[in-house]
């Protein structure tokens, strides 16, 4: 599905749904007809598995910036999304950018200021574009085990404190599968795209400077360390703590404070176990079963 025609199939169908609709104007049809092949001339692409830090790495790498431009640094939490006074800088890589509606539908609203980069969930072959192969690639993996028992608690109606009926309405072979295309899908394009760098979640927590420090030159963002050692500072797990008021806590998913023992039942790990036997082509060194 990473490959001509798959791929290109899927991307003209996409195309052929804008300029079918009746509500856009030809201006805006022909801006993602352009977005399409240019990606709005934004050429960094941050693409990670779910669950893996990449609002706590892009939120660092935004205070970064701002201070590097003389800022204060300041940062909040607002309907689920860490921002700055001037909003986000970066968008999820979206085919229907030029309409406007991925900013409602992507970033609830938040307000996008001068974004440096595009940031997806998404494998390779989902994403609407034909200019990846020109784009400088950050991929993030984390296991796939801590993936899913991290969407799990956090997914429930109560984040962290899933019950009974959580277990049950969680989609966990949908999900699971999701992680497992996601890991095959980059690791067939890893081959053969002439501009990817690869980090695991755990290399990243472990020294969050030095590496995001590389991901920064990668794609030529012209901040100074440091400015990343001061950023990534201010948003270790006890400060962001720290910023989130009583009456969000409860039901926010951008920190955890569950118990470190804490997790998935056996036997969903067992069915994960029997997914990655059956469809993993690409593990990236990690160890399952």
């Amino acid at each position: 599905m990473n490959r001509t025609p798959f791929k290109q199939g899927w991307d003209g169908l996409a195309l052929g749904q804008i300029f079918i609709r009746n509500d856009l104007s030809f201006e805006q049809k022909l801006n993602c007809l352009k977005f399409y092949f240019n990606s709005g001339e934004i050429n960094n692409l941050y693409a990670t598995l779910t669950r893996s830090g990449s609002h706590w790495s892009i939120l660092g790498l935004t205070i970064a910036k701002d201070l590097a431009d003389g800022g204060d640094g300041e940062y909040w939490l607002s309907d689920e999304i860490w921002r700055l006074r001037y909003g986000v800088r970066y968008l999820k890589f979206d085919w229907r950018v030029p309409t406007g509606e991925v900013f409602q539908e992507n970033t609830w609203g938040t307000p996008i200021h001068q974004p440096f980069l595009f940031h997806s969930h998404h494998p390779y072959f989902r994403i609407r574009s034909a200019n990846l192969k020109r784009m400088k690639v950050v991929i993030v993996l984390r296991s796939i085990y801590e993936s899913m028992e991290s969407k799990f608690f956090k997914l429930g109606k109560v984040p962290d404190q899933p019950d009974v009926e959580d277990e049950e309405n969680f989609a966990w072979e949908s999900l699971i599968g999701d992680a497992i295309e996601f890991y095959n899908s980059w690791g067939d394009v890893i081959r053969w795209h002439p501009n990817c760098r690869v980090y695991k979640y755990e290399e990243i927590l472990a020294d969050p400077v030095d590496v995001h420090n590389e991901m920064a030159e990668f794609w030529d963002l012209n901040i100074p360390r440091s400015c990343i050692k001061d950023a990534f500072e201010s948003i270790t797990k006890a400060k962001m703590k720290i910023k989130i008021d009583e009456s969000d806590k409860i039901q926010q998913t951008r920190v955890s404070y569950r118990s470190g023992s804490s997790e998935i039942p056996q036997w969903r790990k067992q069915q994960i176990n029997k997914m990655i036997a059956e469809r993993l082509v690409y593990n990236f060194g990690y160890k399952f079963g």
